[in-house]
């Protein structure tokens, strides 16, 4: 059976509708209405820039439809019950929060509680069948946050491209949750631990589905001179692996080319080929133009190593000019209503 991946294309004014449109599209309904369910978006070690993380949208309209799909409010559930909990994931390591992204205000509103120090809490996981190379990477054993092990998880990350390298979006996510003290194993290929991402999630999740907000793209050389990239497009599906190589082929890539989708398509990790994918909803944005500015691809100015110039120049004059930027385009002005307690639509 192809995986299916839907592809919607969103706007401001109706952005809680398209992600309705783009989850029931990809059949996660099927997946995520029978209990539990964990949403886990991404949050950035230097705070809230454009698609560097999950915009508060994102969580509203998850959740919007999920109460839909409960067919009711969920501020009326009990505890235990199929109130989402909501656990956010530094994609690039460290300790994560919500404080900044505009994500408070929409959890009170649809009920949706954070989760708590006992959910957090890691229990060992004994992997069947084993998993060698991401034991070998973890020291200290696999473990799974404790309230995970009843609960589908929602994985809700955003793309990016920086330089050459490979798209990072949904396996990025999966891996800023179930492997955070993740190291290098020298003689250890980087897509065998990956791999044993996968497939440790497949294992110890009860269910497990993507929705990626491809509004924002965070596109640069290098994680510290990038620059946001609009593109108006929510994808969702199952199979991370197939989200991110439909992602991969938006922004023009060529997903067989990069070592990582391969060893996914030789081990059976996921749907990568364009025959074993189903697209559903606007298949036509597949021709969409992605038109990386060219400067975003520009070598960046840099000192000496040991004095990397360039860090200290974006995070002073060019990140607040960009943030400034952003805040006039009518994304930048939904954050802020956001920020302000205005969910869209009102």
């Amino acid at each position: 059976m192809r995986a299916v991946v839907a592809l919607v294309e969103a706007s401001p004014e109706t952005i809680v509708e398209d992600y309705a449109r783009v989850l029931g599209l990809a059949g996660l309904e099927e997946i995520l209405a029978d209990g539990p369910v964990t949403l886990v978006p991404q949050t950035h070690p230097q705070g809230w820039f454009p698609g560097a993380g999950s915009p508060p949208w994102q969580l509203d309209g998850v959740l919007a439809w999920l109460e839909s799909l409960n067919g009711r409010a969920l501020e009326g559930a009990v505890p235990n019950s199929k109130m989402p909990v909501v656990f956010p994931a530094l994609s690039s390591g460290g300790a994560a929060g919500s404080a900044g992204w505009a994500w408070d205000d929409v959890m009170a509103r649809r009920g949706a509680p954070p989760a708590s120090d006992h959910f957090r809490s890691p229990r060992s996981f004994r992997a069947e069948p084993a998993l060698p190379g991401l034991e070998t990477a973890m020291p200290k054993g696999l473990t799974l946050p404790s309230g995970l092990r009843d609960r589908a998880a929602l994985f809700l990350p955003v793309p990016s491209l920086q330089g050459g390298g490979p798209l990072s979006g949904s396996v990025d996510l999966l891996r800023a949750l179930l492997a955070p003290g993740l190291r290098k194993v020298n003689g250890l290929a980087t897509e065998e631990i990956h791999a044993d991402i996968i497939r440790f999630a497949q294992q110890a999740l009860p269910g497990l589905g993507v929705v990626m907000d491809a509004v924002l793209w965070q596109v640069g050389r290098r994680p510290g001179a990038s620059l946001p990239v609009v593109r108006n497009i929510l994808l969702a599906g199952s199979d991370p692996v197939a989200v991110d190589a439909v992602a991969s082929r938006l922004a023009g890539r060529v997903p067989e080319q990069d070592p990582w989708f391969r060893y996914c398509r030789d081990h059976g990790l996921g749907a990568v080929r364009e025959s074993d994918i189903r697209l559903t909803g606007r298949d036509e944005l597949m021709n969409l133009d992605f038109g990386t500015p060219d400067r975003t691809a520009a070598r960046s100015f840099r000192g000496p190593d040991r004095f990397p110039l360039a860090d200290f120049f974006n995070r002073t004059f060019r990140r607040p000019s960009l943030l400034k930027r952003y805040a006039r385009t009518p994304w930048g002005r939904l954050f802020d209503d956001y920020r302000a307690g205005i969910p869209a639509g009102e």
